[in-house]
């Protein structure tokens, strides 16, 4: 994953979703004070307030770093704001640590997205 960032970096340049995605594999490497410093360096750039999408991919980093109110910070403001990327919020893998919150039942209500108790499994298919 370093690999394919390193790589990403040197066709596209640096940029907020490459921050953010850096931020989520040094979090899932357990680089945690790492990860927290490119956190830190998102939360001073002035353009996140407008980069919903990196905005959206940054509440994973705050998921898997076991911080659930900043993370669902970061979701509120994505759906206040009508982001579509909020349509998957159930199924993204880095979200994976809200699935059992009630706060995250409450944002995929108010989204629209069907009650997963009435969801089809598609291993029962």
């Amino acid at each position: 994953a370093f690999e394919v960032h390193r790589q990403a970096l040197a066709h596209h340049g640096e940029n907020r979703m490459l921050a953010s995605a850096h931020a989520y594999v040094l979090a899932l490497a357990g680089r945690t004070s790492e990860a927290r410093e490119r956190l830190a360096e998102l939360e001073r750039d002035p353009g996140m307030d407008t980069d919903l999408a990196a905005l959206y991919h940054l509440a994973g980093v705050y998921a898997i770093l076991g911080e659930k109110d900043r993370a669902l910070q970061c979701l509120e403001r994505c759906y206040q704001e009508r982001l579509p990327l909020m349509l998957f919020i159930r199924g993204h893998a880095f979200l994976s640590t809200l699935h059992d919150d009630p706060r995250l039942h409450d944002l995929a209500r108010r989204i629209g997205l069907p009650d997963e108790s009435t969801m089809v499994d598609s291993e029962t298919i």
